[in-house]
């Protein structure tokens, strides 16, 4: 009855003890050891305390993720010690102004970085990008091309046009 309920990764891990009839105590044991043991909690705490939130991964989204980790690799902690734990691992633009406030609660701390997310991307419009040579679109390909001609059009004055009145 309990195999039948395993999830994915626990279903796959069974495949190895399918047939080995094992009693009730050995089989709490071996899924304790696999899932909840001393190489399982250190990956654990590793993963909690080294993971640093991605460029382009969304705030909310890792905050929950980590957040659960923490409540369950770290009990007893309060959650100022968890709103700490978690600040330190956001990315630095959203750290800087999450560093000004006091903030004393996951749901505080979290409505704080969406916010601050939100801020930042209105801040920061999305530039526009041009297609380079090899077909791929490049925001450095664009300002690229923008230094250059604002770099021609400061240098060089504009000419008396031999053709028309215009300056060009």
């Amino acid at each position: 009855m309990v195999t039948k309920s395993l999830t994915v990764r626990a279903a796959k891990w069974y495949q190895a003890y399918k047939n080995l009839s094992l009693l009730w105590d050995k089989f709490k044991n071996e899924i304790n050891q696999h899932f909840a043991g001393v190489s399982a909690l250190n990956k654990l705490h590793i993963k909690l305390y080294s993971t640093k939130q991605e460029e382009k991964e969304a705030v909310g989204i890792f905050l929950q993720k980590k957040y659960l980790l923490a409540l369950r690799l770290l009990p007893q902690a309060t959650d100022q010690q968890v709103v700490s734990l978690l600040l330190d691992a956001l990315k630095p633009s959203i750290k800087k102004v999450l560093r000004a406030a006091t903030i004393s609660s996951f749901q505080e701390l979290i409505e704080r970085a969406v916010q601050a997310e939100s801020d930042e991307v209105e801040e920061n419009p999305r530039k526009v990008t041009r297609k380079t040579t090899n077909g791929k679109t490049t925001a450095a390909a664009q300002q690229q091309n923008n230094n250059q001609a604002d770099f021609v059009h400061n240098t060089h004055p504009l000419r008396q046009c031999h053709y028309c009145p215009g300056q060009h």
